[in-house]
């Protein structure tokens, strides 16, 4: 680990995503929870082009430029991340200046609806399993009764 990315290692106790990139894009720490939710290790994030991480990487890269201009202080808006398996998710980004020049720290916040989204699809498995279940425990029942009677 470079001693430049010893300043953050604060952010891996952050359940939020957070990558500090430089004004080119290039990643220089990515949090565990980053880690994480790309599927890639810090190893494979480290110096790669993090705008390539969203669906739309044009969002992050003109936050870059602007904050490279220093167009404002803090930036929002709604992207969805790229995972290395599976569907993308979606996320709120936070685009600020680090308090080093040239460094921008990029902290993204999973969002609620995704996790409604998925909780949702569970319970409706859940419920569909309950009703095969019963529908297997009443046949059971109803057969050894029809050879009573």
């Amino acid at each position: 680990m470079s001693p430049n990315a010893s300043r953050f290692l604060a952010f891996d106790l952050l359940a939020t995503l957070v990558a500090v990139v430089d004004l080119e894009g290039r990643v220089r720490f990515a949090n565990a929870a980053l880690e994480d939710a790309l599927g890639a290790s810090r190893r494979s994030i480290h110096g790669s082009r993090f705008a390539l991480a969203f669906t739309d990487p044009r969002l992050l890269e003109g936050a870059l430029q602007g904050a490279g201009r220093n167009d404002f202080a803090v930036l929002r808006y709604d992207a969805m991340l790229q995972r290395a398996v599976g569907d993308p998710v979606p996320v709120h980004v936070v685009v600020a200046p680090s308090d080093r020049h040239g460094e921008v720290i990029v902290e993204m916040l999973q969002q609620e609806q995704q996790a409604r989204q998925e909780r949702e699809e569970r319970l409706m498995d859940q419920a569909r399993a309950n009703k095969e279940l019963i529908r297997n425990l009443a046949h059971e029942i109803k057969n050894p009764l029809g050879g009573i009677r």
